[in-house]
C-alpha cells in the first residue's frame, strides 16, 4: 500500500426498520463509507425506512433492535421484556394511588432517618464510602437504603408482604422469571445540586451468572425527566456478556437511537433484567432536592445479593461512641 492510498477499514452500516433490524458490515475507505451510507439512506427512505448514522468503524457488539414501544398488556410486557431486557408496565400493572402514597411516604421517612446516621458516619470518617446492611453508597450523591426493616405498611400489609404477594406487577414478574421470589426492597436516593453525576454503564448482576435469574422492578417516587434524570438502557444486552460489549466506547459511540431513555412518571413501574446494561443519568435538580426510586429485586432461589454487607451501621456507630467515651 502506498502512503497516499486511502486506508480501508471495517464499518458497520445500521439500518433500522419498523418490524426488524439489519446491520451491514463492509470494508471500505471513509469516503466510500460516506457514499454507501448516503445511498442506503436515500433508498430506504423511499421505502419509509430509516438508517441510523453515523456508521460504526467496528462490528456492532449487540444486534440493533427496533425502537422500544411501551406495551399495553401483560402479554406485550412479557414479549418486550424478553426482547429488550426491560419493560415499562401498563396501568393495569401499576399500584393504586393509595398504595403508591403509602410506599412513597414510608420510604422517604425511613430514608431521611437512615441518611441522618450516614451523615454521622461521614463526619467521623470523611471520605469513607458507606457500605452497611442498612445503606450502601453507590457513588457520590447516590445512596441505596434498605426498606425491609422500615416498618412501611401498604393497605394494612407490611411492605415485604405487599411486594411478595399483593403487588399488581407480580404477574409480569412471574411471566419473566417463573418461580422468582422477592429478595430485596430498597430506595435509591440521588441528590441534586451537582452531587450526582452520570453513572458508568454497567449491569447489576455479575457476568459469571447467567441472565434470567433476577430482575429489578423500580418505582419512581417523582417524575423522571431531563431535569431530575432517569435511567438509560441498552436494549438486548441481557443476552450478551458485558466484557464483549463495553468496548471501544460503546454504547456511547453508538448512533442516536440505540439507547432507550427511561423517562417515566411517578408511580409508573419498570422491570429490567439484572444483566441488561444501563446507567443512571445526571440529577439536574437543585441542592436539597432528591430523586428517590423505590425498587424490588425478584429472583430464583439461586440468586445472591452481592451489593450489601452484613455489617450494621447502628452497631458501627455504637462502637465508635463507646470508643470515644473511653478515657
Amino acid at each position: 500500500m502506498s502512503a497516499d492510498e486511502p486506508i480501508r477499514s471495517r464499518h458497520t452500516l445500521l439500518s433500522l426498520l419498523p418490524t426488524s433490524d439489519y446491520s451491514i458490515e463492509v470494508t471500505c475507505t471513509e469516503a466510500e463509507c460516506d457514499s454507501l451510507t448516503s445511498n442506503l439512506t436515500a433508498s430506504l427512505a423511499a421505502a419509509g425506512l430509516t438508517v441510523l448514522t453515523p456508521p460504526l468503524a467496528f462490528p456492532l457488539p449487540v444486534p440493533l433492535l427496533p425502537p422500544y414501544t411501551p406495551p399495553a398488556s401483560l402479554p406485550a410486557v412479557t414479549r418486550a421484556y424478553a426482547k429488550y431486557g426491560f419493560s415499562t408496565l401498563p396501568t393495569s400493572l401499576r399500584p393504586s394511588p393509595a398504595a403508591f402514597a403509602c410506599i412513597k411516604s414510608g420510604a422517604l421517612a425511613h430514608a431521611a432517618s437512615v441518611l441522618s446516621s450516614v451523615s454521622r458516619v461521614l463526619s467521623l470518617e470523611p471520605g469513607n464510602r458507606v457500605k452497611f446492611a442498612e445503606v450502601m453508597q453507590r457513588d457520590k450523591g447516590r445512596f441505596d437504603v434498605d426498606l425491609f426493616a422500615a416498618g412501611i405498611r401498604v393497605g394494612g400489609s407490611p411492605l415485604g408482604e405487599f411486594a411478595a404477594r399483593l403487588a399488581p406487577w407480580l404477574p409480569a414478574v412471574a411471566a419473566a422469571i417463573p418461580g422468582a421470589r422477592l429478595h430485596r426492597a430498597g430506595v435509591v436516593l440521588s441528590t441534586g445540586g451537582g452531587a450526582t453525576g452520570t453513572q458508568q454503564w454497567h449491569a447489576d448482576g455479575p457476568e459469571a451468572k447467567s441472565g434470567g435469574t433476577a430482575l429489578c422492578c423500580f418505582l419512581p417516587l417523582v417524575d423522571l425527566d431531563e431535569r431530575t434524570g432517569y435511567t438509560s438502557f441498552w436494549p438486548g444486552t441481557h443476552e450478551h456478556p458485558q466484557s464483549k460489549m463495553l468496548v471501544r466506547g460503546a454504547p456511547d459511540s453508538l448512533p442516536e437511537g440505540c439507547i432507550w431513555r427511561g423517562t417515566c412518571g411517578a408511580g409508573e413501574p419498570l422491570l429490567y433484567d439484572y444483566k441488561v446494561i444501563h446507567r443512571g443519568e445526571r440529577n439536574g435538580m437543585e441542592e436539597g432536592e432528591v430523586r428517590p426510586i423505590v425498587y424490588f429485586v425478584y429472583g430464583l432461589d439461586t440468586f445472591e445479593e452481592v451489593n450489601f454487607t452484613k455489617d450494621r451501621m447502628a452497631d458501627w456507630l455504637r462502637l465508635r461512641d463507646k470508643t470515644n467515651e473511653e478515657p
